[in-house]
Order: C-alpha cells, then sequence, then structure tokens
C-alpha cells in the first residue's frame, strides 16, 4: 500500500516511520504463510465460515493485538510465541 500511495499519490514517509515499515514486510511474510497452512485446512474441511471466525478470533486474542502476550496465562504462551504476528507487534511497540 504505501508503494502504490507513493507513485500514484506522491505519498512520503518520514524516517521515523522507515523503522516501522521494514518491521511490516517480514511480519506480513510470516502471516502469510500462516493463513495459507489455514486455507489448506479449509480445503480439508470443506467449511470456511466457522474456522476463518474461530481462527480470526484466537490470533487477534493470542498474538497480543490489543495487550501485550505477557499478560496471557503461562500454559497459553508457547501457542501466542508460535504466531508470527506476535513478534511484529512487540517489534512495534518496542519501535515507538
Amino acid at each position: 500500500m504505501l508503494i502504490i500511495g507513493t507513485l500514484l499519490f506522491g505519498f512520503q514517509t518520514s524516517r521515523q516511520h522507515a523503522g516501522r515499515d521494514s518491521i511490516a514486510i517480514p511480519m506480513l511474510l510470516g502471516l502469510y504463510g500462516f493463513w495459507l497452512h489455514v486455507c489448506a485446512v479449509v480445503m480439508v474441511m470443506r467449511e470456511a465460515n466457522t474456522l476463518t471466525d474461530v481462527g480470526s478470533f484466537l490470533v487477534q486474542i493470542l498474538s497480543g493485538a490489543n495487550f501485550p502476550v505477557t499478560v496471557l496465562p503461562r500454559w497459553l504462551l508457547p501457542i501466542a510465541l508460535a504466531l508470527p504476528l506476535t513478534y511484529g507487534f512487540d517489534a512495534v511497540r518496542v519501535s515507538c
């Protein structure tokens, strides 16, 4: 989106945001891989609605989108740390 915004509309980012942009690219690559696996499970199950709704909710909760994962119970931490989005959110929080 940043590339399209720059090419079409002349959008410019400051140097302050360059660190966050460099964090977003690896995070997005990890997310694409993760959701490709989810898509494969959906194709096998042939029922996308339930799995997509539940999966999106669990990823949002376990990745720390609304709060740091350190407040999760200890038994949920290994699951949260297996998600690539968790590291992206932590890196963005540190860079701010």
